[in-house]
């Protein structure tokens, strides 16, 4: 089997690359194993902390290079950096590098980087090597770049790690079942994954860092990913706590993601992810001024902000939301804070027609970041949210109509059709009048009446009717 992939394996080794699968076919969610298991169950180091990046879309081929950092916990035992790829019929495969990496049972640890694998079936077994988590030595320096790639040749997946400068390379390989693509997780799943993680045990529960370490792929740029951090007993099974970004983090390459929780924190960005970092006393408050308006009225809403960090933070957008506002337009952004700095934001807005008097509640979403000098980059945590009200009531001035509102008013299209039937019935009434036959009035000697209206007139005075025009006869 090894003859057989040489070729796709001299690929590989050019440099890192990931390739996308379209298909639909995957492992449900809901059918992954609950928790990340582990064939260590070493009762003298119970608690597993992993530090992760789960991504969402689906590969048939993933590979990161990573940075060799030596660091030891404060037991001995250290790290290993991890690629992990969940097939789409459930199978879970891992290729790393560790650094004095702890025995599966017992005191104790090995010295040194080695390239480490394991693969698990869909319940959570660890299947291969038979007696756990396997390793193998590579020629590895502190500092060096070391390429971890997962990829499917024929019916098997390779596991393999190259060290750029030593040139030293160890792989494996291991049936795929059948499968062909490794999934990502739209939704989370707390578990089994495609993505990046690195893992270190502890003998006792541990809310500490670790030194940073870099995995990155500058070929190809992720749209999202999940973020977590989380420890459990692997012994009893119990979770000391267990936290992720609430959505998918959407990635920037101008822009890196936070996260942080228990002691440590992550950074990531398109290209890749920094785990170890120190957390970062980045932290910001804000409160929204209470605004009153009316129903088809407009106004401004303040947003009162204030860095209650130690870094230095910006606001790069806040987004408004409620049921009766629109058109928030935000001005002044992006606006940066020194620490302590406060600082206003406004936004102009416009209330619809239609809306319900009362108190409404107003969201404000702050998308921000701050400056991590482990990094050098800013990074962006997750938004911040503060809730405001705003008050909607009929105007005490009654308010001069337009032009196309008085002609568009339902009262005035009433008054014209009732001033139009008005007009009609008379013109038919004065009609029918002058249809209608008078009687002639009894005559007087010297008078004449009209045959029209039945007056009588003199006949020396008038030739015609002065009332309806008629010929006097």
């Amino acid at each position: 089997m090894r003859v057989a992939t040489r070729i796709l394996l001299a690929l590989l080794l050019a440099l890192p690359i990931l390739s996308l699968y379209l298909g639909q076919d995957r492992v449900p969610t809901e059918e992954r194993p609950s928790v990340s298991l582990n064939s260590i169950f070493n009762p003298t180091y119970p608690y597993d902390e992993q530090l992760g990046m789960s991504f969402t879309q689906d590969f048939t081929s993933i590979a990161y290079n990573v940075t060799a950092v030596e660091q030891s916990g404060p037991d001995g035992p250290g790290p290993a950096y991890l690629l992990n790829g969940l097939s789409n019929l459930g199978y879970w495969y891992q290729v790393g590098l560790s650094w004095n990496w702890l025995y599966l049972t017992g005191t104790g640890y090995y010295h040194g980087f080695q390239m480490f694998y394991e693969v698990f079936d869909p319940s959570g077994n660890s299947i291969f090597p038979t007696n756990g988590g396997g390793s193998q030595y590579l020629s590895v320096n502190a500092g060096d770049t070391v390429l971890l790639s997962l990829y499917f040749s024929g019916n098997s997946v390779i596991m393999l790690t190259k060290d750029a400068y030593t040139g030293s390379v160890v792989w494996e390989s291991y049936g795929a079942q059948g499968a062909t693509y490794f999934v990502g997780s739209p939704d989370y799943s707390h578990g089994f994954f495609t993505g990046l993680m690195t893992e270190e045990y502890h003998s006792s529960p541990y809310y500490g860092g670790e030194l940073p370490v870099t995995y990155l792929n500058k070929n190809y740029a992720l749209t999202n990913a999940w973020l977590w951090i989380d420890e459990y007993n692997t012994v009893d099974g119990r979770s000391l706590f267990s936290d992720r970004t609430h959505l998918p983090v959407s990635l920037d390459p101008s822009k890196g993601r936070y996260f942080e929780s228990n002691g440590t924190a992550e950074a990531s960005n398109v290209y890749g992810l920094v785990t170890g970092l120190q957390p970062v006393s980045a932290s910001i408050n804000a409160t929204l001024d209470l605004v009153t308006t009316s129903p088809g009225g407009s106004g401004t809403i303040k947003l009162h902000v204030q860095n209650s960090g130690q870094t230095s933070i910006r606001i790069l957008n806040v987004a408004f939301t409620t049921d009766v506002a629109q058109e928030f337009q935000p001005s002044g952004l992006p606006m940066d804070f020194a620490t302590v700095e406060r600082g206003n934001i406004s936004s102009t807005f416009r209330v619809g027609d239609l809306v319900s008097v009362g108190t409404h509640t107003v969201v404000a979403s702050l998308d921000w970041e701050f400056y991590d000098s482990q990094i050098e980059e800013w990074v962006g945590p997750e938004p911040y949210i503060t809730y405001g009200s705003m008050i909607v009531q009929r105007s005490s001035v009654f308010p001069i109509p337009t032009i196309p509102q008085i002609l568009n008013s339902p009262l005035l299209v009433a008054i014209s059709a009732l001033g139009a039937i008005l007009i009609v019935s008379t013109v038919v009434a004065m009609w029918r009048k002058t249809r209608t036959p008078i009687p002639l009035a009894t005559l007087q000697s010297g008078q004449i009446s009209c045959a029209g209206c039945g007056r009588v007139f003199d006949v020396e005075q008038f030739g015609f009717c002065p009332i309806c025009g008629n010929k006097l006869t």
